[in-house]
Parts: structure tokens; sequence; C-alpha cells
């Protein structure tokens, strides 16, 4: 989906959105979260809360030039923009809370930069994204649980044998 038509599609829903060449600016509010443990775009940590040094840092200096929340539109062809986070989850969550500082002391919101991916490009994105993190072992393994129930409803199967789960890594 091209900028352009992005754009277009989020002031039909009376989303303003700040231009950039291949980004727009939106509030936080307006990107959601897969929460949904069978939602490919899922994360196991999805609720948990931001830092509070990002928080501060987003309530203090405002949003990151250079910073993307890259996202997926689930919104139906032509409807309102149903954005969803593929990456940077805890950015968003922290502008949220930041935005309450910023609000208090007479400033004006952040609004995150977003760029607007194709659906088939999000999941591998997503996975490559989370990789570069180190969350501990807990965290990996309801990762790796994760993509293997997304790896074998790719294939229409209920789950994955031993051979194919090789092949997930």
């Amino acid at each position: 989906m091209s900028m352009t038509n992005t754009k277009n599609k989020l002031k039909r829903a009376d989303i303003e959105a700040k231009n950039g060449s291949e980004t727009v600016r939106v509030p936080p509010e307006c990107v959601n979260l897969a929460t949904d443990p069978n939602d490919e775009l899922y994360c196991p940590d999805v609720l948990a809360d931001p830092s509070e040094c990002l928080v501060e840092s987003i309530a203090s200096n405002g949003w990151a030039d250079g910073s993307v929340i890259v996202c997926v539109d689930r919104g139906p062809k032509g409807g309102a923009p149903i954005l969803v986070a593929v990456t940077g989850r805890s950015r968003r969550k922290a502008a949220i809370k930041a935005n309450i500082i910023r609000e208090s002391r007479g400033d004006a919101p952040a609004w995150p930069e977003i760029k607007i991916i194709e659906q088939e490009t999000a999941y591998a994105l997503m996975l490559v994204e989370n990789n570069k993190q180190k969350r501990g072992p807990l965290f990996e393994a309801r990762r790796w649980e994760h993509h293997l129930r997304v790896s074998a409803r790719k294939l229409g199967k209920t789950s994955l044998d031993v051979s194919e789960r090789v092949k997930a890594r």
C-alpha cells in the first residue's frame, strides 16, 4: 500500500496524520497490538509495561526522528484502517504513557512515526526484530512455542511433527 493511499485512508477515518515521505505520524492510540495468542503478530510480552527509561525519554524529548513503528493495515479494503504493530510495541506503549506526562507539562503529544507494510512480510519481519532482543529463557520458550503454532497453521495443521519442527527453525 502506498503512503498516499495510507494517508488518504487515515484521513477518511478521521485519524489525523502528519506527513512524511514513506511514513506518517499518528497518535499512538491508533496503533493496535495483537493480544490474541493465535494471531501471528502476537508476542508473549505484549502486555508487559514499557521501560520507565523509554517513557521518560519520550516524555522529555518527544518521538525520536527515525524511530519507526512498522504496522500492517488489517482494515477492510476501502474502509477505516486498523493498524497493528509488527515492530515497536514497547515504543507505542511508552508513547501513550509519555503523552500523559507531556500533557501535564503542557507539551504537545509525541506521535509515533509509522510505516505500513504488506501483511505477507509482517511475520518474517517480526521474527527478525524479535531475534535481535534477548529477554531470557522463559520468553524465548514462549516465543518458540508461538512460532511453531503459526508455522503449523500456515501448513494447515494443528501441530508439527519432529521433522517439521527442525524445518521451522
